[in-house]
């Protein structure tokens, strides 16, 4: 006869109690780290170097630290990231930093201010959110889909690949821009016609000086069909004329990374 262990309800409850309280424990031992850091950070006169870089808080963030043990949060899609070897620094009593970065022949050049707030308030909410999400799918089910509509923060983490990707266009760097959009979307339309597209547009309407955000959507499910779905309407701003232009994306491998493109001209 098969037998099949059953554990009992009391125990049921016990683990339960220990997966919330491990959860809990760990994001408050988080933010009191990341409170230090950040105290420290503000306090401090300092010119220290990015020693290293490395992903944290499930991807979403990318962390530099200093040669001096502080570190600096960036979201990962972020454009303008630090990057390893870039001096920072900071007068007292700020959260302001100025960064610089060596050219070609190894000399420092200074790249432009930062602001050590920008990311790093974002990313102590979303350890507070997370763990929080956390206890309630664990109380709920696992097989529970938490569904997310118009969040402030999945709107900021996808402005910030849309902004990436206008900066590219902005400098004239077509090729550069490739990298943004999805494999299928690849497939589909091969790099040469993005490329004539391009040309067709900027031919018509000119190169993008400046662009502002009229509308968007996002949609976040996570669980057992979890998805990543966003939407981006801009107007462009172009040396001739004004575009409307549409922009979805969805995560693929980790990225935010673009759908479809419509643009629309006068």
């Amino acid at each position: 006869m098969k037998y099949t262990y059953k554990m009992p309800l009391g125990l049921k409850i016990l683990a339960l109690i220990i997966v919330i309280a491990a959860a809990i424990w760990t994001g408050i031992i988080s933010l009191l780290r990341d409170g230090k850091n950040r105290n420290d950070f503000y306090i401090k006169s300092f010119t220290s170097l990015v020693l290293t870089a490395s992903s944290t808080d499930g991807g979403r963030f990318t962390t530099h630290e200093l040669t001096n043990g502080l570190k600096i949060d960036f979201f990962q899609s972020a454009r303008n990231q630090l990057e390893v070897g870039d001096s920072v620094q900071k007068d007292d009593n700020t959260f302001k930093y100025n960064v610089y970065r060596r050219d070609i022949v190894g000399e420092y050049q200074f790249l432009g201010v930062f602001d050590y707030t920008k990311f790093t308030n974002r990313k102590m909410k979303a350890i507070f959110k997370g763990n929080k999400l956390l206890v309630v799918l664990l109380l709920a089910s696992c097989n529970v889909n938490a569904t997310y509509e118009d969040r402030e923060e999945d709107k900021m983490e996808v402005e910030a690949v849309a902004d990436s990707f206008y900066n590219r266009l902005e400098q004239g760097d077509h090729t550069g821009s490739y990298s943004f959009y999805t494999k299928k979307f690849l497939e589909v339309t091969d790099t040469s016609k993005i490329r004539a597209l391009y040309k067709n547009i900027e031919g018509m309407c000119g190169i993008i000086t400046s662009y502002k955000l009229l509308d968007w959507k996002t949609l976040i499910v996570k669980g057992t069909n979890s998805k990543s779905e966003y939407y981006l309407q801009y107007e462009a701003i172009r040396s001739h004329c004004k575009t409307l232009e549409t922009l979805t994306f969805k995560k693929e491998d980790g990225r935010i990374r673009i759908t479809t493109c419509d643009i629309k001209m006068p």
